[in-house]
C-alpha cells in the first residue's frame, strides 16, 4: 500500500520577504523579530530593515514583528501561493512607557 504521508521536500512552499519601519519617521528598523505565527520559524531583520522567511507553507499565514521599544503587530491573512515571492511592509509604532518612581527606606 503507498505511503499517504508527503516528505518534508513535496511540500509546496513560498517566500516571504519585507521590510519594516517606523511608522513615525519611515525609517528601516534593524534588529526586529519577524516570527511566523504557530511555528518557532523566524528571522531578523538587517540594517536595511529587511526580513526574507523562504520555505514557507502554502496557505494563509500570519507574520508577527516584534522589537523593543515598539508595540507588537500582527499581519493576519496573508496568502502564499506554491512558489510565490510574498513582499510584505511592515510598519511598527512606539510603544508607549509609563514609569512610575519607587521608594525604598531602610529601617
Amino acid at each position: 500500500m503507498p505511503s499517504l504521508l508527503l516528505s518534508q521536500d513535496s511540500i509546496p512552499t513560498g517566500t516571504i520577504t519585507g521590510r519594516v519601519i517606523d511608522a513615525r519617521t519611515g525609517n528601516a528598523l534593524s534588529e526586529v523579530g519577524v516570527q511566523l505565527v504557530g511555528t518557532t520559524r523566524g528571522v531578523q531583520t538587517g540594517l536595511d530593515g529587511r526580513f526574507r522567511l523562504p520555505n514557507v507553507p502554502i496557505g494563509t499565514v500570519t507574520l508577527q514583528a516584534r522589537r523593543i521599544g515598539y508595540q507588537p503587530k500582527q499581519i493576519t491573512g496573508l496568502f502564499l501561493n506554491a512558489g510565490e515571492t510574498l513582499d510584505q511592509t511592515i510598519t511598527l509604532e512606539h510603544a508607549t512607557v509609563v514609569l512610575s518612581a519607587v521608594v525604598a527606606t531602610a529601617v
